[in-house]
């Protein structure tokens, strides 16, 4: 039997809810931004300017993926974004980069020394809120490395309906997942707290992460996948059976999100005939956010927060 046609199934962990069915894609995206220019060809002042440069277009960066993640998320979503851009304002960080400049070492140099280093701080903290941090920390270092290289952060995407496979997503590749190509994702790092699992629950991705080091080594670009984001398992290349009670359990799925929001539209009303009017918490998601409540059924605001 070749390895094509043999089932498996690898078992992570459930990050966000929903079946999806399709075709692998996998993902990868240099982690580190090849080092440029080398050391010593450049004076301190030339590295400082070339980081400066490269804050700056990372900033204009963040803040257009803050928007796209206002248009898809609740505020309190896509405000992961702004720490990113609180980042790049950082001024321990900063000054660690600096004082690396200062020493001889290229922008690059300083900067990567400097991420790592507080993300390293970070993750030895042992909480899951401050490992989340540590994950966009890198997010944001991978970013300002690339343009430092003088490379893009533009990501490749499926031309088909696929399920995305990697070893991680960052926050900010999450967020710019296309509804309408990328069914779900599955990857062998992450939990079920991280920033990327939030942002798949906020946008209706399932999910799983977690997966064992062998699914990533097994799985192959085209290869038919079930990912089931409530169980936390992935079936490559699933046999025609399995294939049959999947697809059920999706239709099923759909069928009770569509009762779901229809049930949203009709007015509120207790046993015993209490009217009740169901209002909706806004966080400054401007109109955007106002038309999702409506459509998932809020008839007015209970709580603006314009903080």
């Amino acid at each position: 039997m070749t390895r094509a046609q043999q089932m498996q199934q690898f078992q992570g962990i459930p990050a966000a809810a929903g079946v999806a069915i399709a075709p692998a894609f996998l993902f990868s995206l240099a982690e580190q931004a090849a080092e440029t220019p080398t050391a010593g060809t450049t004076t301190p002042d030339q590295e400082r300017a070339r980081l400066q440069q490269a804050l700056d277009a990372a900033r204009a960066e963040i803040q257009r993926l803050y928007a796209q993640a206002r248009e898809r998320l609740s505020e309190e979503d896509a405000a992961i974004f702004q720490v990113h851009e609180m980042f790049l304002q950082d001024p321990t960080l900063l000054q660690e980069v600096e004082k690396g400049i200062a020493q001889g070492q290229t922008a690059s140099e300083a900067w990567h020394q400097a991420i790592e280093s507080q993300a390293a701080v970070l993750e030895s903290l042992n909480d899951p809120v401050f490992s989340a941090r540590a994950v966009d920390l890198r997010d944001v270092g991978q970013r300002v490395a690339r343009l430092l290289a003088g490379e893009s952060n533009e990501i490749p995407f499926p031309d088909e309906p696929s399920i995305i496979v990697a070893r991680e997503l960052t926050p900010s590749q999450t967020i710019l997942l296309p509804k309408d190509l990328v069914r779900g994702f599955g990857t062998v790092q992450g939990s079920k707290t991280s920033h990327v699992a939030i942002l798949a629950r906020g946008l209706g991705l399932p999910a799983v992460v977690g997966l064992p080091a062998a699914f990533l080594e097994t799985v192959q670009t085209g290869d038919m996948l079930i990912l089931d984001g409530n169980a936390g398992v992935v079936i490559l290349n699933p046999d025609e059976a399995t294939l049959a009670a999947y697809r059920q359990k999706a239709a099923e799925e759909a069928q009770r999100q569509a009762a779901a929001q229809a049930q949203g539209a009709q007015p509120a009303v207790t046993r015993d005939g209490r009217r009740v009017e169901v209002a909706a918490n806004l966080g400054g998601g401007g109109e955007e956010e106002a038309r999702r409540a409506v459509a998932l059924g809020a008839e007015g605001v209970g709580l603006l927060r314009t903080e």
